[in-house]
Formats: structure tokens, C-alpha cells, sequence
């Protein structure tokens, strides 16, 4: 497990083995950059497919006073995304702030922040101890994400959620 992850690239390259090499260079390149603090990394794109399934929409209203609009209850394809990859000083946690512009809706905008977990896993969490297991994999030079399942983390306790 990483101790001290410097950047977002350090998480992929370890959840991804001898898989990072097989990634497109500028993917590689993306990821290799490094924020300072107060000093943002900015990207602009696409986000293919957001999808919620019938739980997801229940959990997502229950936990949205808790932690805002990071759990999205809707389905939307190829929608404008933005975000900013930060750090905090004396913190090693990867933070990201997303801005989502799902069409016909006011734009989603939450902080989410990333850590290695067990078996290659990453976790991501996006408030009040709620996260989920992502498995990052390389495909035609491609890098991506899928979803292992959410939990919410109380104390010493991990609950897996539906």
C-alpha cells in the first residue's frame, strides 16, 4: 500500500501494476503531473455515461443532506465535466472538486478526495464517510474506472451499501 501518494498518477500507476505502461503516453503524461498546494490542476471534458441504479436513487436522496450532490440519482450521457485536482498541506489524500453539467439541470458540484485501499482497490470518498471501491484497468490504451461497490465508513466499521 502507498504510504505517501504525491499525486492522482502515483494511485493510478500502483492500482494499475505493469498495466500503466500499457496506457497511451499522454495518458501516462496527464497523470504524472503533480499539484502544488493552492495550485490546482484544471481539466475540461466528457463524461460518457452516468448511470444509478434503483438503491443508488435511494441512497443518494438519503445522503444528500449530508454530503450534497456527490451521489447523482440520474442517468445522463456525454455531458461537459470539469474538475480540479488539489492537495492540502499535510495531507496525502488526492482531492478532486467536479463540476457536473448534466444537460437541462443546474450544474452538480462536489469535493471528493482518493486513497489506496486492499488488492489493488482505490477508495474514493465523497463525505460523511461514504465512498466506494474503484478498480482502475487499462483497455486498448485506455485508462478505466468501474465502480466495486459503495460503503460507509463508521468508525472502525465498513458497511457495504447496495
Amino acid at each position: 500500500m502507498i504510504e505517501k501518494p504525491k499525486s492522482e498518477g502515483e494511485l493510478i500507476k500502483w492500482a494499475l501494476g505493469e498495466s500503466w505502461e500499457k496506457l497511451c503516453p499522454d495518458i501516462r503524461r496527464r497523470f504524472e503531473k503533480n499539484p502544488e498546494v493552492g495550485k490546482p490542476i484544471k481539466y475540461n471534458g466528457t463524461l460518457d455515461e452516468l448511470t444509478c441504479s434503483f438503491w443508488g436513487k435511494i441512497i443518494a436522496s438519503i445522503a444528500k443532506p449530508m454530503i450534497g450532490g456527490a451521489l447523482i440519482p440520474q442517468t445522463a450521457y456525454n455531458f461537459p465535466v470539469d474538475i480540479q485536482v488539489f492537495c492540502k498541506d499535510g495531507c496525502n489524500h488526492v482531492f478532486k472538486h467536479r463540476i457536473y453539467k448534466l444537460p437541462n439541470r443546474k450544474p452538480i458540484e462536489f469535493i471528493s478526495y482518493m486513497k489506496p485501499g486492499k488488492n489493488g482497490k482505490l477508495l474514493e470518498y465523497v463525505g460523511a464517510g461514504l465512498g466506494m471501491n474503484l478498480i482502475a484497468y487499462e483497455r486498448d490504451g485506455d485508462l478505466h474506472f468501474k465502480s466495486d461497490g459503495y460503503f460507509w465508513d463508521i468508525g472502525l466499521f465498513r458497511i457495504p451499501l447496495p
